[in-house]
């Protein structure tokens, strides 16, 4: 028996990718997958990195090109430059719609939901915080939209780069896909009949609570 099957979003994310929630569906459900798709729903990930080394591929697969040190980097320091990469790009969202920040239009739009750029290209970060810190180890999470493997990998690079360091990436999870988590995702070993029944059952209750099985009425791009 042959399954049409369509995934809800096509990344390029290989080894580094160690816990990824996708989401795709099956024959009828390929349609509800393709409207997932089209509303462009934001994606949390948590990203390991790795201060004091700078990679060839910013990745720790690559070949170690430079050492710095890291022992000056406090937490707060990594707090602040996010707050400030964080505050950036909401005004970078603001601009390209050409609306103050400061102004009520501004709050209007925020009100609505998030804003999500006209060019799928260009990646947003709606949130950014650093969730574990054990210099040289830190781990940071973040919600965002039109992302991919090497953008996500750079971030931790640029990171080293701000706190007067260096860094790489070392794992990155994809913990959450628009309404859907890893509590709702199933792992190969458990992909029995019965579970995928029960799961295909929960999932279409929260496609149609929050209404990502339908096309977006209004999509709010800017």
């Amino acid at each position: 028996m042959v399954f049409c099957v369509s995934f809800s979003l096509f990344l390029d994310f290989l080894d580094s990718v160690k816990i990824f929630s996708a989401v795709f569906g099956i024959r009828d459900g390929t349609r509800q997958a393709k409207f997932i798709r089209e509303n462009r729903p934001t994606r949390a990930y948590r990203i390991k990195g790795k201060l004091g080394e700078v990679t060839d591929n910013c990745f720790k697969t690559g070949k170690v090109v430079m050492k710095s040190t890291w022992r000056h980097v406090k937490q707060e320091h990594m707090d602040r430059f996010l707050s400030a990469m964080q505050a950036s790009h909401q005004k970078k969202m603001f601009e390209m719609c050409g609306v103050d920040i400061q102004s009520q239009t501004a709050y209007e739009l925020a009100i609505q939901g998030p804003i999500r750029p006209a060019n799928s290209k260009i990646p947003i970060i709606y949130g950014i915080k650093c969730i574990e810190f054990q210099p040289p180890e830190f781990t940071v999470e973040i919600q965002c939209i039109n992302e991919y493997e090497d953008y996500l990998t750079h971030i931790i690079h640029e990171i080293g780069q701000k706190l007067h360091s260096t860094a790489h990436c070392t794992g990155i999870q994809c913990i959450r896909h628009s309404r859907f988590t890893l509590e709702h995702a199933l792992l190969m070993k458990h992909w029995t009949l019965t579970n995928l029944l029960k799961n295909m059952d929960v999932c279409s209750k929260i496609l149609v609570e929050s209404g990502e099985n339908l096309p977006r009425k209004s999509s709010r791009l800017v």
